[in-house]
């Protein structure tokens, strides 16, 4: 499955790699477990990495938008 294949890529330390990876997974977004991607939008990781969990979390229909 590309998902499994793919996933790895999400935390890959090339921006460039990280982007096509989640460009290519964005119709499968909703295989991933929320808990992971979640991980992923943490201020320690890269910011590549942030933006592609956030975009996978909004593909999945799992992102929440902050509260005022």
């Amino acid at each position: 499955m590309d998902r499994e294949r793919l996933a790895p890529l999400l935390d890959d330390p090339s921006s460039a790699v990280v982007r096509a990876a989640t460009r290519a997974l964005l119709p499968d977004a909703a295989g991933f477990p929320e808990e992971w991607l979640r991980i992923r939008t943490a201020q320690d990781r890269p910011r590549a990495v942030r933006v592609a969990a956030r975009r996978l979390l909004r593909a999945a229909g799992l992102h929440r938008r902050p509260t005022s």
